[in-house]
């Protein structure tokens, strides 16, 4: 068996780090490497995975060419190797898969493809998972093209350079836990993450209190880009009494109001706090917010849950986006899908750098650029960077609506 130590390949491929969790399957792969080879890295491997599911039509091709590539280097192979088998592992799936961070090698298609031969090697887990739950084959299927995304999305933002982004995020697919159903994404088995309480009294009317969040003396989250003084700042709480709840409440922007409210429970019930069941939309690159679309994917996702996921009892819809601030509303038409979709959500202030916007709408994963050389192809465009010329930022807002 080889001397290899876990420490030294991850040198050798170039990375700082990997999960601890490597550390307890490391000699297992490595032995079997040097008695098997390793499987992933033969082309034949992805032509039976599209045989057997037909969800590599779009870039089967690439799977096999990176297949190769990978192949040839002795150090990938084993790297490759390793990550497949932590993949199976299924406290990696949920925990350590956010810590694996595969290094960058620009134009190395062996290097930029490796976390998406790894993901394709989940396949039949997938399917096996999927498969408890009922859904149709058509569904079924559908999700397990899910992963694909992320070759595209590398793509799209490295002009057509080949690669894989967000394996931890496509990994929630593999796991039953991301659907898309028409224009949306949705994911389940996730809780509420916005700082918000949110209260309903016997007449319908609902009312959000702020819950666990330091707050500028605007209201805005303190420590938002813009918001960073922390003079006449303070930190809001939701209180429970024996007969009522206190708080401090948000206006329709998700702006906080430095006035404490008080809740009967008599008259009103907490129907949504944070960490309670939630089912969360995503939003993919594909095409046109239309409202109309948006709605459709709604109805289609409210009758899925309840007939495939009953014991799953979400409290909300929500949503965690740059497209939730209402400042959005004023840069596009009031009429536009954009801001019909922010007008859906009701919202509340989060800690924010105030950067998301320009990744989303600017393909820019970082801040190595400046304002002044933004491009200006659209009117979206336009109007965000003179938003930012101005002084102005856009906030990634938390929001949520019931039906």
């Amino acid at each position: 068996m080889t001397n290899l130590t876990l420490q030294a390949l991850t040198e050798q491929v170039g990375a700082s780090a990997f999960p601890e969790i490597f550390k307890t399957f490391f000699d297992e792969v490595m032995q079997d490497f040097d008695e098997n080879g390793c499987i992933y890295t033969s082309p034949d491997y992805y032509e039976m995975l599209h045989e057997k599911y037909g969800v590599l039509e779009s870039y089967l091709d690439l799977y096999k060419r990176a297949a190769v590539e990978i192949g040839r280097n002795e150090n990938l192979s084993r790297m490759l190797a390793l990550l497949c088998r932590a993949l199976r592992d299924p406290d990696f799936r949920a925990n350590g898969c956010k810590d694996f961070h595969w290094p960058p090698k620009e134009n190395d298609i062996a290097y930029e493809m490796l976390p998406a031969l790894a993901i394709a090697s989940e396949l039949d887990i997938a399917y096996e998972i999927l498969k408890k739950s009922n859904l149709p084959e058509h569904i079924i299927l559908d999700t397990l093209r899910l992963p694909e995304y992320g070759i595209s999305a590398f793509t799209t933002r490295h002009n057509n350079r080949p690669g894989y982004a967000f394996i931890d995020w496509y990994q929630l697919a593999i796991d039953g836990k991301l659907f898309e159903l028409g224009r949306l994404q949705y994911e389940i088995f996730c809780g509420w993450e916005g700082h918000a309480s949110v209260f309903r009294n016997k007449n319908g009317e609902k009312i959000a209190l702020a819950d666990n969040i330091s707050l500028h003396r605007s209201g805005n989250a303190l420590g938002s880009k813009h918001f960073e003084d922390e003079e006449g700042s303070w930190h809001a709480e939701v209180l429970e009494n024996p007969d009522s709840w206190e708080g401090y409440p948000l206006d329709e922007r998700g702006i906080v109001r430095n006035e404490i409210v008080s809740l009967s429970k008599s008259e009103w019930e907490k129907v949504l706090a944070p960490g309670d069941p939630v089912i969360s939309l995503h939003i993919p690159v594909t095409g046109k917010l239309d409202d109309g679309e948006i709605e459709k994917s709604l109805e289609r996702a409210t009758i899925f849950f309840r007939e495939y996921f009953p014991d799953y009892k979400y409290k909300a819809f929500v949503g965690y986006s740059w497209i939730l601030d209402s400042q959005v509303t004023t840069l596009v038409h009031p009429e536009s899908n954009i801001a019909k979709f922010n007008r859906r959500f009701m919202k509340v202030t989060e800690k924010c750098p105030g950067e998301s916007v320009f990744n989303f709408v600017f393909l820019k994963p970082n801040m190595n650029f400046s304002i002044e050389e933004l491009p200006e192809n659209t009117s979206l465009e336009r109007a965000i960077k003179k938003h930012y010329q101005d002084g102005k930022a856009i906030y990634r807002l938390s929001g949520y609506f019931f039906r």
